[in-house]
């Protein structure tokens, strides 16, 4: 329609609010009773890293991950928080726009060739990725994060070991407000300066746009893109495959820029 970034800043803030006021104990709760029992070692410490994340109050959470299948067990649990996929896939990336809660930091190849989450650094990647976590907004400063490698290599989805570190910087208090009667810690805990400060929860659901005539030139992708898309979908069932494929092309293009 006329208003389609209009749409998507509106729906995008929509969300964002709405996550504030999510009872994170019971949605985990939930999933984990009604999964199947036994569990994988994999599903096990997923679930124990979405737990993790409301017990610490942590900011974060980031796996090394080459094919991204720990990051989507962790996410399976609904995590209160952003999962940062630090990866060298960008197969891998590009999912993780679809994924609850996931963002991805792609890593370029090492000068041999080879993946550095293969035969690259553990230590010099979760430094980049706290770096990350803090000029991308994902978190605030001086805050736990917990952060999932590998024992034999960087990559964490086949042998994970989990430890829990913090971002650079210097955290603020936090002091809860006053009430004579509190019927419940998280309705007296959200607050306008919550919702609309810089470094308020980070936005976990993930929004689809169809691409429809009125969204096929580069300036309405990219507002599309810089108010909150993550997806977009195109409808073949109307056009020509040719006209989709140009814009296709072009909404890479802004993407890339």
């Amino acid at each position: 329609g006329a208003f389609s970034a209009e749409s998507v800043t509106t729906m995008a803030a929509i969300v964002r609010n709405a996550e504030v006021g999510v009872n994170h104990y019971q949605v985990y709760e939930f999933i984990r009773d009604f999964s199947p029992k036994p569990m994988t070692s994999a599903e096990s410490i997923a679930g124990c890293a979405a737990k993790n994340v409301i017990d610490l109050q942590a900011g974060a959470i980031v796996v090394l991950s080459e094919t991204g299948r720990l990051p989507r067990l962790i996410c399976k649990f609904r995590p209160c928080v952003p999962v940062l996929v630090v990866t060298a896939s960008p197969h891998v990336a590009r999912q993780c726009n679809t994924g609850y809660a996931m963002y991805a930091l792609l890593e370029p190849p090492l000068p041999c060739g080879s993946s550095p989450l293969v035969s690259g650094d553990a230590k010099t990647l979760v430094k980049g990725a706290l770096r990350h976590l803090l000029s991308s907004r994902l978190c605030p400063p001086g805050r736990d994060v917990v952060v999932f490698t590998g024992t034999r290599s960087p990559d964490a989805d086949s042998s994970p070991q989990m430890r829990v570190l913090c971002t650079p910087g210097d955290m603020t208090p936090y002091a809860a407000p006053a009430a004579d009667h509190t019927i419940s810690l998280r309705t007296t805990a959200i607050s306008l300066p919550e919702i609309f400060k810089p470094d308020a929860p980070t936005r976990k659901v993930k929004i689809v746009c169809t691409m429809g005539p009125k969204c096929w030139s580069a300036e309405e992708l990219g507002a599309l893109l810089d108010q909150g898309m993550n997806v977009a979908r195109f409808n073949f069932s109307h056009g020509e495959h040719a006209a989709h494929l140009e814009v296709l092309e072009r909404f890479r293009q802004v993407c890339k820029e």
